[in-house]
Order: C-alpha cells, then sequence, then structure tokens
C-alpha cells in the first residue's frame, strides 16, 4: 500500500465501473446530484445514477459520494486518506458480519506526496430512517419497542466488534439506519471512518465512549439501560 502514497489511485467495485465513470464527468452541482452535507473540508452528496448507465443493482441507482477536499500537507504524508481508511472498515466491519451500506469506489489525488483530495462512494440505503427518530423531541419518542430494538441490534453489532479489538469513534444514532419490512427492523451501519484498533491503555475509555455515545441520546430508563448492557456484555464475551 506505500505506493499508494505519492501518486494518485482509483478503485471499483466489479459492476459498478460505468456508473464510477460518470461521477468523474459531474461536479457536485450536476442535476442528477443533491448536497446534504457540506464542511470546510468535505461534502456529502447523493447521486441518482441515469438509467442509461449500467449498474449492478439495477432497483436502487442512489449513490453516496463523500468528497474530501485536504488543505493539511503534513497530516496525510505516508499516510491513508480518511476515504481509504472508510473503506477499508467497510470491507472489515462487513467481514465481521454488521450489515453496512455497500462500498462501490474509491480514489485519491496527489501531488507528489500531498494528499488534495479523497473520495468514496457507497449504495444509499433507500427509504430507511436514522435513530434521532427516536430522541426525546422527535416523533416516534413514545414508540420504545421499536426503539429497544433499534439499540438492541446495535449493541450486539458493537459487542462483536469490540470483541474483534476495534472501537467505533463515531457511534451515534445518527449514524445507524434502519429499515422496517413486515414489521420487523433492520440496522445499517454508514460512517465507518473512525474504527480502528486501540492501543491497550485505550480499550477501556473507547469503548465506554462508544456505549455512551450511543446510549445517551436517547435517554433509556434504567431498566432498558440493564437490558441493553446485558445483550452488549453477552455478545462481548461470545455468548450471542
Amino acid at each position: 500500500m506505500l505506493e499508494h502514497y505519492w501518486k494518485s489511485w482509483e478503485l471499483t467495485a466489479p459492476g459498478f465501473e460505468d456508473a464510477h465513470k460518470y461521477i468523474r464527468t459531474i461536479t457536485h452541482d450536476a442535476p442528477s446530484a443533491t448536497v446534504i452535507w457540506k464542511t470546510r473540508h468535505k461534502q456529502v452528496v447523493t447521486v441518482e445514477i441515469p438509467e442509461e448507465i449500467k449498474v449492478e443493482d439495477v432497483q436502487n441507482r442512489n449513490v453516496v459520494w463523500k468528497d474530501y477536499y485536504e488543505k493539511r500537507f503534513f497530516r496525510y504524508l505516508f499516510r491513508p486518506s480518511l476515504a481509504y481508511r472508510e473503506w477499508k472498515n467497510y470491507v472489515l466491519v462487513e467481514s465481521l458480519g454488521i450489515p453496512v451500506a455497500k462500498p462501490l469506489a474509491i480514489g485519491e489525488y496527489r501531488k507528489g506526496l500531498r494528499l488534495t483530495r479523497s473520495y468514496i462512494l457507497t449504495r444509499r440505503v433507500m427509504n430507511c430512517n436514522d435513530g434521532r427518530v427516536f430522541y426525546p423531541s422527535s416523533e416516534r419518542n413514545s414508540d420504545r419497542k421499536s426503539a429497544m430494538e433499534f439499540a438492541e441490534q446495535n449493541m450486539r453489532y458493537l459487542g462483536i466488534l469490540h470483541r474483534c479489538g476495534y472501537t467505533h469513534g463515531g457511534f451515534h444514532p445518527r449514524n445507524e439506519l434502519f429499515h422496517e419490512n413486515n414489521g420487523k427492523l433492520e440496522v445499517i451501519w454508514i460512517d465507518l471512518a473512525t474504527i480502528r484498533k486501540p492501543r491497550p491503555w485505550e480499550v477501556a475509555e473507547r469503548r465506554a465512549t462508544d456505549l455512551r455515545e450511543f446510549c445517551d441520546p436517547l435517554q433509556f430508563s434504567a431498566e432498558e439501560k440493564e437490558r441493553l448492557m446485558q445483550i452488549y456484555k453477552e455478545t462481548l464475551a461470545g455468548q450471542q
């Protein structure tokens, strides 16, 4: 991988080649694109791939395009971009049996050693909500059955991740999506750039941070928290 740190490169998932070429020809203000998040160094854009372009999943032509513009010269010398770290984490998390948005393409652009831009494309998860719908001020706060089902699945997945030696670092309800099919709730993870293997002396604190940042905004009762911690601990110990 070291050779990637002094040149530009791209990677495309099988079946997405034509759509990737199309996205490389458009800008964030194209008619098929919609900006949903923008900061100084990053834009997140949804893109609908036109019907005439071949894609592997013909039922879903919607892509999330996360574009980074790096201004810090030294930070990514001989280091992977955030986009590449997220790509690797998608592959890792999916290998653990945790449902994720499918990664489709990635690219890094460098001038010499300097990283100037990076991006990752994932399939957009359609017809979904995220955990913020269960916040106290939200319209579904009173739906405790669904809130607990959402949280229980996430506690199992977090237990798996921690058991395998990784911590999340961005385990917020807003980053955990869910479908509801025939009354059954199914969780999907997104935004995985912050997952990493902590140093031994960091493990306890980072695990506690993951749990706190997920549970605190949802304001579970003491009984609900006890149930969730039981699920997490059993999964962490390999009992589930």
